[in-house]
């Protein structure tokens, strides 16, 4: 079942990334500023990084799910 769960909400958070987070441009055509950068190659950058940080969180999120599944199985 982890497993399953791993790798749907794995699939699911790759597309959501890489739809939502991209640039984004405004009504004036100007691409605005880019908060998850999904082309960087600097490790510091990225360790302080607000993609990151999100990518943390929803590892935390993932991990609580399954252990809550796991009691509640037993």
């Amino acid at each position: 079942m982890s497993f399953q769960l791993r790798e749907t909400w794995i699939n699911k958070l790759r597309d959501i990334i890489k739809s939502n987070f991209s640039e984004v441009q405004d009504s004036t055509g100007k691409v605005k500023k880019q908060w998850f950068n999904l082309t960087e190659t600097n490790k510091e950058a990225y360790e302080i990084s607000k993609l990151k940080r999100f990518l943390v969180q929803q590892k935390l999120v993932m991990q609580d799910t399954i252990l809550q599944m796991t009691k509640s199985s037993l």
